[in-house]
């Protein structure tokens, strides 16, 4: 399982997908791969299924549809979790923050971090806040639903 941690700012977002950059190994022939969204406190807000079909054996954006349309309420925080069954080859690409790599401070995401579990406990990549699993929502304006 791996999940992206994050604080959403300034303004509530009303939110109908997410996009993730991952890819399956060719040849792979992996089952669901399952998608949850959870407040900070763990209470499931969404959860559901990505098909193998939809996964390119290359990394690209894969997208995931909510059932309904969710609101991300500002100042809270939230987890976006993929999980497979064990031993399922999907792959997802991290993004180190840093200016090491040519990352200035405005493109850096500072409001979350990349997160790993082989059991219960969360942990985060070489124990550091300096990762992120790419990912976005597909944000719907204001006024329409």
């Amino acid at each position: 399982k791996v999940r992206e941690s994050f604080t959403v700012t300034k303004t509530d977002k009303n939110v109908s997908k997410v996009s993730f950059y991952i890819k399956k190994p060719a040849g792979g022939n992996p089952k669901d791969l399952f998608v949850k969204l959870e407040t900070g406190s763990g209470s499931v807000m969404e959860k559901g299924a990505i098909l193998p079909s939809a996964v390119g054996d290359s990394y690209s954006w894969v997208t995931y549809s909510f059932n309904k349309p969710l609101v991300l309420q500002a100042g809270k925080s939230y987890n976006l979790e993929l999980s497979a069954p064990s031993g399922d080859p999907y792959n997802i690409y991290l993004l180190k923050k840093g200016n090491q790599f040519g990352f200035g401070a405005r493109w850096v995401f500072r409001d979350g971090c990349f997160e790993f579990t082989q059991g219960v406990l969360w942990k985060k990549n070489e124990n550091s806040v300096d990762y992120d699993m790419p990912f976005y929502f597909s944000i719907i304006p204001s006024g329409k639903k």
